[in-house]
């Protein structure tokens, strides 16, 4: 029915929803503190979407593609999670590309609360989750992400095979861009 429910046990019914998400398997998480839901939709366009749980609100569209970057096709979203790390500085996610017939799953770099990326040179750079790294031509069903660091991230794929990615850690703390990969046998 394209919503997300906040139920009430004591109630024992639905006291609010967030209307919008289209929901297929695993797409659903909370940040570690609990403040914001994260939703991944089996749709088209705005598939990974971030909440205020408190307010129900939409924070943020994540977009899949980096802007200037191919547009097609685009992928519908099975799986959707943050990592376990206090300040959630994770989102992976990964689903079906259903016009060519394969899937993705993707890694995203959260900035830290208060932080300003900078590119080269200084600059401020645009803020947002930044892509940390991208396992193409699979169907993703499930993903995790390893506790402590995250520098290990599983993707569970509907050909029964476990794909793991490894993060290389910055000196800033978190993933470098581009600088995910499989893990060698």
């Amino acid at each position: 029915d394209n919503t997300v429910q906040f139920w009430d046990v004591r109630a024992g019914s639905a006291v609010r929803a967030i209307f919008g998400p289209h929901i297929c398997g695993d797409a659903l998480d909370i940040t570690a503190d609990g403040k914001v839901l994260l939703t991944g939709s089996w749709r088209e366009e705005e598939q990974l979407e971030l909440w205020d749980f408190g307010s129900g609100k939409r924070l943020e569209t994540l977009p899949w593609r980096s802007p200037g970057s191919l547009q097609e096709p685009a992928c519908s979203l099975y799986c959707t999670r943050f990592s376990r790390d206090a300040s959630s500085s994770l989102i992976v996610a990964g689903g079906f590309l259903p016009n060519a017939g394969k899937g993705e799953a993707k890694v995203f770099a959260r900035e830290a609360e208060g932080a300003s990326p900078k590119q080269a040179g200084g600059a401020a750079a645009s803020s947002g989750p930044r892509c940390a790294g991208t396992l193409p031509s699979f169907t993703c069903l499930s993903a995790d992400v390893s506790p402590g660091d995250g520098s290990r991230v599983a993707f569970g794929g509907s050909d029964g095979r476990i794909r793991m990615m490894r993060l290389e850690s910055s000196a800033a703390g978190g993933p470098e861009e581009g600088g995910g990969g499989p893990i060698p046998p």
